[in-house]
């Protein structure tokens, strides 16, 4: 793939992508988030189309439409999200997409051999017969590679393939990798963790903004180069928060762990704070700001809140009603897309907007989300605009200004400004800065360390779902990829 090009509306996804693959290697792919990985193989795979740009399958130039497309060069796509079906069984669910069959009869002989082959060549012993849903992630995952398997792959796309796998599954993975390589498949291996780039890959591709930055042999580099070009330069950097953070302490979080999730974190967060919380995606920043507040079951630890002038132990079912999150999974979890801006600002605030019987009352709804729009200028022609309508930056403001009216203690920013432009981004990390200034507690979370460095007046340095650092709000870049690299397991050979 050369000079790739692609572009949504006004937003540029890349501007000059390549990658170049070589029978029986794996190239790692990697970048901070948004830096246009997943764009880059969804061309490759078929599932769109580029603007500009040449795609190169052994020396001879194609288009794909489709992944239909893609799978007759030998182009297979195994999802983060894999695409399995439950209820059905190992070999249906191998078979879903070409089921060998004679005069209309499906072949459950074909099937069944065929899907023992397939799987002894992946050192699997899965019993076709079995169930999917009886099955680990791991096990789900040698299906899919199976399936992919089926249509005799001459490029294999692996996206994410370990984010949910055991230490052990990661092992059975690693072994199926070196299995595909000996067999001649080329491997495209999308990762956020850094440490498993040294152990299966040949090389790395690293990507940002929309652009390849650098592509070399993996024994030519180590953590902090990859992380450093991931990054960037951001070294020169405008605080937006001037003022001194409070020394009064909200909330304390002691020894905290949520099994896999959270291996174990403490730290302290100060009234009126900005806290940014500094990792790769993957490393587990997500993971502890839901654990802390009760969105991913309960955790083990203790969570102190500063009540009437002293810490005091609350559960996180407590902290999670004192608390507003803005979701990084704004389209999923923020908004509602098909209803209305009133419905979208009055749904966390029923109370406001009830009356003495419980009943909703539309005038008081119409005017929290006038309140909402007027405070954020938010920009919509009436409160009854569906906010599947609306640009990105204002249905993140509607996301802010509905959980502002519930007037939070604090505050968690995950991903706040993803996907928004340049002027929708200074707009959010001022209304962080006005919020903070007036008390709130702020938990920040970016894959963007230049908008992390911006406001932030402490960081929280999070590394294999461990908090392992804290660093004051004036460290530069190259402390901070310095904390993060000496944590990240793994070296060049």
């Amino acid at each position: 793939m050369q000079n790739i090009k692609k572009t949504y509306g006004p937003i540029t996804a890349l501007s000059n992508a390549s990658i170049l693959l070589k029978e029986g290697s794996v190239v790692a792919l990697v970048g901070a988030n948004g830096a246009g990985k997943s764009t880059l193989m969804n061309i490759l795979g078929g599932i769109t189309a580029q603007d500009d740009g040449e795609l190169l399958v052994n020396d001879k130039k194609v288009n794909f439409n489709s992944p239909v497309d893609a799978a007759r060069y030998g182009i297979q796509f195994v999802h983060q999200e894999l695409s399995i079906f439950k209820t059905m069984t190992v070999a249906e669910n191998i078979f879903i997409n070409q089921f060998p069959a004679q005069f209309g009869i499906i072949s459950k002989q074909v099937i069944e051999s065929t899907t023992k082959q397939l799987l002894a060549e992946l050192g699997s012993n899965l019993n076709p017969h079995h169930y999917v849903e009886s099955l680990s992630t791991g096990d789900c995952q040698m299906v899919v590679i199976a399936r992919a398997m089926l249509g005799n792959p001459k490029i294999l796309i692996l996206d994410e393939p370990t984010s949910s796998l055991s230490k052990y599954e990661k092992e059975k993975l690693n072994l199926v990798i070196g299995r595909l390589k000996e067999a001649g498949v080329a491997i495209i291996y999308i990762t956020h963790f850094i440490s498993e780039i040294f152990e299966v890959c040949d090389s790395v591709t690293v990507m940002r903004n929309g652009v390849t930055i650098s592509s070399q042999a993996i024994h030519e580099t180590d953590n902090s180069k990859i992380i450093e070009l991931m990054l960037g330069d951001v070294a020169s950097i405008e605080k937006k928060r001037k003022k001194e953070r409070s020394e009064n302490i909200f909330l304390k979080v002691d020894k905290l762990q949520n099994e896999n999730k959270v291996k174990e974190a403490s730290f302290e967060l100060n009234k009126g704070e900005i806290l940014g919380i500094w990792g790769l995606l993957g490393s587990g920043r997500t993971e502890l700001v839901r654990s802390i507040i009760g969105l991913d079951g309960e955790p083990k630890g203790t969570i102190l809140i500063s009540r009437h002038g002293k810490l005091t132990p609350v559960s996180t079912e407590y902290l999670s009603g004192i608390t507003a999150y803005v979701s990084e999974d704004r389209r999923g979890e923020g908004v509602l897309l098909p209803m209305s801006v009133l419905k979208n600002t009055a749904l966390p605030n029923l109370k406001k907007v009830s009356g003495n019987l419980g009943m909703i009352m539309l005038n008081k709804a119409r005017n929290l989300a006038t309140r909402v729009i007027n405070s954020l200028s938010i920009k919509v022609s009436n409160f009854d605009q569906t906010v599947g309508t609306l640009s990105g930056g204002n249905q993140q403001k509607i996301v802010f200004g509905k959980w502002l009216e519930t007037e939070p203690d604090l505050l968690i920013l995950d991903e706040p400004t993803r996907g928004l432009d340049i002027s929708a981004k200074g707009e959010i990390l001022k209304i962080a800065t006005d919020l903070a200034n007036n008390g709130v507690s702020i938990l920040f979370i970016s894959s963007e360390l230049e908008e992390l460095m911006k406001i932030s007046d402490r960081y929280l340095i999070i590394s294999e779902r461990y908090v392992v650092a804290e660093l004051p709000g004036d460290s530069t870049q190259d402390t901070l990829i310095s904390a993060l690299s000496k944590n990240v397991q793994g070296s060049a050979a």
